[in-house]
């Protein structure tokens, strides 16, 4: 296993952070130096949510239903 040191900017830390976090645990130990921890709109636990949203998922023909939803704007105006 090899070492990594990087100095991020205070704003791409939290995206870089959710992109490390991504990656399997068993092969990557995340090991913080800094006396401040960073959060930026949460983006280190975003991938908590992958693949458990499930909002639409009851919609079998997303591009059909996003037509029908959009429709409403293609008529013409009096």
């Amino acid at each position: 296993m090899k070492t990594l040191h990087l100095k991020v900017e205070n704003n791409l830390y939290g995206t870089l952070l959710a992109v490390l976090k991504g990656l399997p645990a068993s092969k990557i130990e995340i090991v913080e130096h800094n006396q401040e921890k960073i959060s930026l709109f949460g983006a280190e636990d975003i991938m908590e949510y992958a693949g458990k949203i499930t909002s639409f998922s009851v919609i079998k023909d997303p591009v059909a239903w996003q037509r029908e939803i959009r429709a409403e704007w293609d008529r013409e105006w009096e």
